[in-house]
């Protein structure tokens, strides 16, 4: 069986959504330890799309220890 992807799926979350949720998909992994296939189970995505997401999410944070973004990255990592 081939799954037949719907384009317009991409246009489900807006941004703001999908940073609110990579950071609490890393806090999660971080904090918690919880692990990528039950993290996957709580948002309804694959274990592979989790890490990719959290990997994304570490990088906008390494950019932002380049000194982007600073304050904001405390108070993520704070939460």
């Amino acid at each position: 069986m081939v799954y037949k992807y719907n384009s317009n799926s991409i246009g489900r979350i807006p941004k703001d959504l999908k940073y609110e949720r990579a950071k609490l998909i890393y806090q999660y992994r971080t904090k918690q330890g919880m692990t990528l296939e039950r993290i996957g189970k709580i948002f309804g995505i694959t274990r592979e799309r989790a890490r990719q997401i959290i990997g994304s999410f570490e990088d906008r944070l390494k950019q932002g220890d380049l000194g982007l973004d600073k304050q904001k990255n405390k108070s993520i990592m704070e939460v």
